[in-house]
């Protein structure tokens, strides 16, 4: 009986601590997370703080992606580091004012020498004397450097910077990932994680126009546009067939007929990514999977076993 008791009582405890389903979206919502500074921690001789007041400078006539990378590093600083910035906009960016940190692309700081030229997908922090300019080769770039921030700080438990400068360069110019909320669901609060994790596009499940295999309807181009908001290009997964390869008669019409017109109604997308096992057969094949997989131990499908990314020129 005491057994059973226990075993009864063990039971009911780990359930208690059971996570509920879909609990773990909860974590995926949150953007920048709290308590993340450390009250022990204190700046050291070698490093700069970024204190309640300082000002993060954009330009007047900055785009609404670095307004809402600026309000993103705002953000971060009053919910993870407990320090209050403002945003101001400036005619010119006030490099090395003091309590000052500066956002821009290179062509903002063309002025200033201490500023050479970035190379492409690059982005430059530059600390000292109570100041911090973040510059990138393009506003994309910009946003990582702000993102790379914020983790030296996560990291540091507090608002602290070395001094000096760093300079970081992508590895990758295309790193993309499906959505890890659900099968084609992107809410803006995921998007802006992957953003913040380095990802530079969303790959998307597609059937048909507006289609994906989760759901039935979806307004993609809304989702295209809402993903570039963050920074993110949109890659279109197809799963649409094309039965025909490109070398038969009428085989580019057919393929053309098929994602061409997935072309046209989604001019802002990045690209569409075909696998060939799926949509695309060996050459004189009556099959467009079976066969291919069946051959590969035999002979190399002319098209190749995967065609892994296909941009078009009106998605470039």
């Amino acid at each position: 009986m005491k057994t059973i008791l226990i075993t009864t009582l063990l039971l009911l405890s780990s359930f208690s601590w059971a996570e509920h389903e879909y609990d773990f979206r909860k974590r995926l919502e949150i953007v920048h997370h709290k308590g993340m500074r450390d009250s022990a921690q204190t700046c050291k001789p070698n490093e700069e703080e970024i204190k309640d007041g300082f000002t993060i400078a954009i330009l007047k006539d900055s785009s609404d992606f670095i307004y809402h990378i600026a309000r993103d590093f705002e953000d971060y600083l009053s919910v993870s580091m407990n320090v209050e910035a403002k945003i101001r906009k400036f005619d010119w960016l006030p490099v090395g004012a003091e309590n000052t940190i500066t956002l821009g692309i290179g062509k903002d700081y063309a002025a200033n020498d201490r500023f050479e030229k970035l190379k492409e997908n690059t982005c430059r922090i530059l600390t000292g004397d109570g100041t911090f300019s973040i510059v990138g080769s393009d506003e994309r770039q910009v946003a990582q450097g702000v993102y790379h921030l914020e983790n030296l700080m996560n990291l540091r438990m507090g608002p602290f910077i070395k001094k000096g400068s760093v300079t970081r360069h992508e590895k990758m110019n295309v790193r993309m990932t499906h959505s890890g909320y659900g099968n084609d669901i992107f809410p803006d609060e995921h998007l802006i994680q992957m953003a913040h994790y380095g990802m530079t596009a969303i790959l998307v499940f597609l059937d048909d126009i507006d289609k994906t295999k989760a759901q039935e309807y979806q307004d993609l181009k809304a989702l295209i546009r809402r993903a570039k908001k963050y920074g993110l290009d949109t890659y279109l997964y197809s799963y649409i067939t094309a039965f025909a390869h490109p070398e038969d008669e009428g085989g580019l019409e057919k393929i053309n007929n098929a994602y061409g017109r997935i072309a046209g109604h989604y001019p802002e997308a990045k690209g569409i990514i075909l696998v060939g096992e799926l949509s695309i057969p060996l050459k004189g094949s009556a099959r467009p999977g079976k066969d291919m997989v069946d051959s590969r131990s035999k002979r190399q499908a002319p098209f190749g076993r995967l065609v892994p990314l296909l941009r078009l020129s009106s998605m470039a």
